[in-house]
């Protein structure tokens, strides 16, 4: 599989910046507890998985190893979006809970017991993967078919033509 620097240093600064967006604009009660994430931090980090799955189903199709199936880009897109999404999970729950232990100065759990924040934990990570599954899915299949076009229209794709024609 080949590396395009430029692309992927592109993708991490577009994920810094989903990542500074969605703590810049998160939502406090009046009393200054956490309610969510603004829906445009939302919509941002679900266009993270299909981003990526795009970026790596579009180095599937490209040469060196210039493949003819969609099939690689689709399940490669679909890794990439799962692993995405559950990395920036797990980063978003590491980081409030130093933002809350260090610079707020308030108990990680202020109602609710430990058990009751692990099943609300499992219940998100297992949503966030089926969504990351399927955006990295449809990502891989966009690129793949994007990269597909582009090398066909630049002559290298498959001959145009019926089959058993020369």
């Amino acid at each position: 599989m080949q590396t395009h620097p430029l692309a992927a240093t592109l993708f991490l600064i577009c994920w810094l910046a989903v990542w500074v967006t969605t703590l810049a604009t998160w939502l406090f009660d009046a009393a200054g507890r956490p309610i969510g994430m603004h829906p445009v931090a939302i919509y941002l980090n679900l266009l993270l998985p299909f981003a990526v799955g795009a970026l790596v189903g579009w180095w599937r199709q490209g040469p060196p190893t210039g493949a003819r199936r969609i099939g690689p880009s689709i399940g490669a897109g679909l890794q990439a979006g799962l692993l995405l999404i559950e990395i920036n999970l797990l980063g978003e729950l590491l980081l409030w809970m130093l933002l809350y232990r260090l610079v707020l100065g308030r108990p990680l759990a202020e109602s609710g017991g430990w058990l009751e924040g692990a099943v609300e934990l499992a219940e998100f990570a297992i949503m966030s993967a089926i969504v990351g599954l399927l955006l990295g899915a449809t990502g891989g299949l966009a690129g793949g078919l994007l990269a597909a076009v582009l090398r066909r229209a630049r002559g290298q794709g498959p001959r145009a033509g019926r089959a058993g024609s020369p």
